[in-house]
């Protein structure tokens, strides 16, 4: 079991977990960083300066409807990320273009059981 406080960077406290972030393909040295948790995403966003900084590889352009309903192109990359050495494998994560949070959505989330307990601002990954 994987324990984390919430960030009170946002107001409410938000969950957030530190994960190691690198390129798509072994061995690529992995920056640790901290990542919102978002189960309304349906998948990992990563700003570009990140991409770039671990060298992801680029997978292909495709179309996304974003909260407001607005379809974008986005690029998508291959990223490893990890927690406490658990990897979750086959993450294509989309480029944020604005913004420096990573956000992780259900691609990353969904083989873990979640729970967040918000009075006492943790939360917990199995």
């Amino acid at each position: 079991m994987n324990s984390f406080e919430y960030s009170r960077d946002y107001f409410p406290a938000a969950p957030v977990i530190e994960v190691a972030l690198s390129a798509g393909r072994a061995p690529a040295p992995a920056v640790t960083i901290v990542a919102l948790l978002d189960s309304g995403a349906d998948a990992t966003l990563i700003p570009r300066d990140l991409l770039s900084r671990i060298q992801a590889p680029y997978v292909q352009t495709r179309r996304m409807r974003g909260v407001t309903g607005t379809v974008v192109d986005v690029d998508i990359f291959a990223v490893r990320l990890q927690i406490n050495g658990t990897e979750v494998a086959g993450i294509r994560a989309i480029q944020s273009r604005q913004g420096t949070e990573v956000i992780l959505g259900r691609d990353f989330l969904n083989p873990f059981i979640i729970t967040l307990n918000g009075p006492a601002l943790t939360c917990e990954l199995r």
